[in-house]
Order: structure tokens, then C-alpha cells, then sequence
């Protein structure tokens, strides 16, 4: 019985161990303040070199344009057809399509507005990498001046 006492008093402390240790290893999520600076900031570096040039930089992995649970993509107005995304097999998907996981359309309300708003917000359920619990994501978007394209990074709340 003393053996079993010890064997469930050390299973519990590993396990209090891991419980309370675990927010100390969870990677920090994107906040609305990053989104809308990292948004900002790529569009300076598309009336600096171009949107084409700009496209490949947002594109890239390991850039400063995908940091922690988020990252900067472009689309094309209209359809909303990605021009830009960090994982490559989306480049072409045209954002007028997406649903989120209660089956919304969030995207068209955007393409709709874009060039009366100019910027702002849109909510939808998705499901960040890894899990298959959909949270709510709140995604920036902001049309670059001069180009028929828009700019978006989003945080989960």
C-alpha cells in the first residue's frame, strides 16, 4: 500500500509540475496593436519598393512579416484572389470563397467596403495550427493607396 501511496504522490506532482509550468512554455499570440503596425509597416514597404518586390518579402517565412501565431497577407480586390500568403499553396485562393468554421463569408463583407472604408476589422471562427477547437480571430485589413490591393493580419482572441 506504501508503494502504490508513493507511486500516485509522484504522478501528481509531475502532473502539478506540468500544469503549472505550461503557461510558461505557450507561445505568446500576436496582439491587435503587432497586427495593425505589421499591416502599416508593409504598406510603407509597398510605396517604397513596389508591390510586386513587396509581395515576396511578405511571402517569406522567416521575415518580419510572420512573427509569432500571425503573419501579413495580400489580396487582390474583387474576388480577393491572395497575392500574397506564408503558406504558398494558397497564393491564388480567392478570399471571396472562405468560409470560417460557423460557415461564414467574412471576406466579402470586406471586398464590398474596401473602397469605401479604406480599413478596418472583420471576426470569424478558425481553427489556429494544431488544434481543432475553432477561436475567434479578429483580422486587420487595410487597402494599400494606389494599388486594387489589401493588406491583413489578424490576432486570436
Amino acid at each position: 500500500m506504501k508503494k502504490f501511496t508513493k507511486v500516485i504522490c509522484s504522478m501528481l506532482s509531475i502532473l502539478a509540475a506540468f500544469y503549472f509550468a505550461g503557461p510558461c512554455f505557450a507561445q505568446e499570440g500576436a496582439t491587435k496593436e503587432e497586427c495593425v503596425a505589421k499591416v502599416e509597416e508593409a504598406a510603407k514597404l509597398v510605396k517604397k519598393i513596389g508591390l510586386k518586390p513587396a509581395l515576396k518579402k511578405f511571402m517569406d517565412k522567416n521575415g518580419p512579416y510572420k512573427w509569432k501565431d500571425s503573419y501579413v497577407f495580400c489580396m487582390e480586390e474583387g474576388m480577393g484572389k491572395l497575392l500574397a500568403h506564408p503558406a504558398a499553396r494558397f497564393i491564388g485562393f480567392p478570399m471571396k470563397n472562405f468560409m470560417d468554421a460557423e460557415g461564414k463569408q467574412p471576406y466579402v463583407k470586406v471586398l464590398e467596403e474596401i473602397n469605401t472604408k479604406k480599413k478596418g476589422w472583420v471576426e470569424y471562427y478558425y481553427r489556429p495550427a494544431g488544434t481543432d477547437v475553432p477561436k475567434l480571430k479578429k483580422t486587420y485589413f487595410l487597402k494599400i493607396p494606389g494599388e486594387k490591393a489589401i493588406l491583413c493580419a489578424g490576432y486570436y482572441e
